[in-house]
């Protein structure tokens, strides 16, 4: 599986932030204009630290460190 992860940090939506949709959507087209978006190595097996990452290495980090 793939997970896409937002470019900036979650926030309660409120009407003056409901147009960042950096925090709000995690789709490739709109996150991939954004500042915070870091693109992964493809042969990079373990996930990175990419905006796109493989389900398994997000579920082996999250296993690691379950705070």
């Amino acid at each position: 599986g793939l997970v896409r992860l937002c470019t900036e940090a979650y926030k309660k939506p409120t009407n003056a932030s409901r147009h960042n949709v950096n925090s709000h959507l995690t789709n490739y087209s709109l996150n991939k204009h954004s500042d915070g978006y870091v693109r992964g190595e493809e042969d990079d097996i373990t996930g990175g630290n990419g905006s796109k990452r493989s389900l398994s290495s997000v579920l082996k980090v999250r296993l690691s460190n379950p705070q």
